[in-house]
């Protein structure tokens, strides 16, 4: 589940659903295939649509849910706060996991690149300040 409904949500799933990215950093074979059911959002103004054909749904809407396991929440966006996500995750009583990805997009030579970051959540994750 990615939390935030917008650009870094899309470009999130684009790197997960294509693969560019290492959705299981502890290299458990059993944990490998990650799939991605949805986003969450707090923008009303997306909540009901979809994205990437995939509902966009508030973090209520998603507490209603039944779940054999909770899934884990990959936050998109620096807007977003760790503490959203992780008062989401307590409601699942602690068996969801909570990880950050930030997805930055620059220009570099004329093409667009992505750059990652991926941090656990609550730590200090550097930023990229010489751009031009």
């Amino acid at each position: 589940m990615i939390y935030g409904g917008g650009k870094k949500g899309k470009m999130l799933y684009d790197l997960i659903a294509h693969k560019r990215v290492d959705t299981n950093q502890q290299s458990n074979p059993e944990e490998s295939n990650h799939h991605i059911i949805g986003f969450i959002d707090d923008d009303p103004a997306k909540v009901g649509s979809q994205l990437c054909g995939l509902p966009i749904k508030s973090p209520a809407q998603w507490l209603t849910q039944k779940w054999e396991e909770p899934p884990h929440i990959w936050i998109s966006s620096k807007h977003i706060m760790d503490q959203h996500a992780i008062k989401l995750a307590e409601r699942w009583e602690g068996k969801s996991q909570v990880k950050r990805m930030d997805v930055l997009m620059k220009v570099v030579n004329g093409s667009a690149a992505q750059a990652l970051g991926s941090a656990p959540t609550g730590a200090k994750v550097p930023r990229i300040t010489n751009r031009k």
